[in-house]
């Protein structure tokens, strides 16, 4: 029984270090590489051949002699597009748009100084319109007009402008100066004047020069609430003409 252990046992060893020989044999041995195969899908092919190889457009001869009927008496021809004309055919492509830029400085009134020289709001006058008499200004609004004509009838030029735009260093609108004159902005409202308060302040935060309320319809609380944030009221026109006194 002893004995057939050990020669199963002494079996069992020399079969792994046959393998053992074995496995280091192949391992040893040099081997050729197996031949590439194919790793790109036929359809995925076809789509890079089609790429590397397109197929290509007739784009037409350009001939400055021959104009768009084809007659060579055409004095027209086919010319280069022009980016800054428009195009002759509703498939043309436009022009370039004119350039836009910043008005000059000497049209700007108003704003305060900022430390790198810009205004925080500017509004431009340059010729504000006046009506074809030359000597009286118009509005939409009456009490506007009527204002108006009363300071230029006693300070001649010293209205510049009604309904003037005032505008932000980014453009955008801050508020409409009723009356402007070469000293103050007078802001008019009539009835109850109501919204005359945030429009006195959009307005005072945008500008240096003094700004007036001219309300004279308003209640007595308006006026008192204006006149607490510290902003000139009147309710007068013979009061506001003298104010305004260049």
């Amino acid at each position: 029984m002893v004995r057939s252990t050990a020669r199963s046992a002494g079996r069992g060893a020399a079969r792994r270090a046959a393998q053992r020989e074995r496995v280091r044999r192949d391992a040893m041995t040099p081997a050729a590489r197996p031949p590439s195969s194919e790793t790109i899908a036929p359809g995925v092919s076809c789509m890079l051949q089609q790429l590397n190889d397109p197929e290509e457009i007739d784009l037409g001869i350009l001939d400055p002699h021959v104009g768009d009927t084809g007659d060579s008496n055409d004095a027209g021809g086919d010319q280069p597009y022009q980016p800054d004309e428009i195009g002759r055919h509703p498939s043309d492509p436009a022009g370039v748009p004119p350039a836009q830029g910043h008005l000059d400085d000497a049209c700007a009134q108003g704003g305060h100084t900022r430390s790198d020289g810009n205004r925080s709001a500017q509004a431009w006058e340059c010729g504000s319109p006046a009506s074809p008499d030359g000597g009286s200004w118009s509005s939409d609004d009456p009490l506007v007009e009527e204002a108006a004509n009363a300071i230029e009838a006693s300070h001649p030029g010293h209205v510049t402008g009604v309904n003037v735009p005032m505008r932000g260093s980014d453009g955008k609108l801050v508020t409409d100066m009723d009356i402007r004159t070469r000293n103050a902005i007078v802001q008019v409202k009539s009835g109850t004047a109501r919204g005359i308060v945030g429009q006195m302040e959009r307005t005072q935060g945008s500008t240096a020069d003094p700004v007036i309320a001219y309300i004279p319809e308003a209640k007595h609380g308006t006026v008192r609430e204006l006149q607490r944030r510290g902003y000139l009221v009147t309710q007068s026109e013979e009061e506001l003409v003298e104010i305004l006194r260049p």
